[in-house]
């Protein structure tokens, strides 16, 4: 889990196109419109990064499954099956 700590986030000044009839919507609605562009941003990176940490490079598989043939399993002796 992430956590927050007290200091004071940097922040820039983005200029985003959205269709009049959302934002107005959301301002009757009391809806902070920059905060949820922000929290939606931050969850799309946080699936981004989760989809590319998924992508398996084969070279890397290849080479712990080489390390394996050759000394097995490194933890093998503690294994109750």
């Amino acid at each position: 889990m992430t956590q927050r700590s007290n200091a004071a986030v940097a922040r820039v000044t983005c200029s985003v196109a959205i269709d009049a009839k959302i934002v107005e919507a959301a301002e009757e609605l009391g809806i902070n419109v920059g905060r949820v562009c922000e929290l939606s941003l931050k969850n799309q990176i946080g699936s981004a990064r989760a989809e590319a940490q998924r992508t398996i490079d084969p070279e890397t598989v290849a080479s712990s499954n080489r390390y394996v043939e050759k000394y097995g399993l490194p933890l093998e002796r503690y294994r109750l099956f």
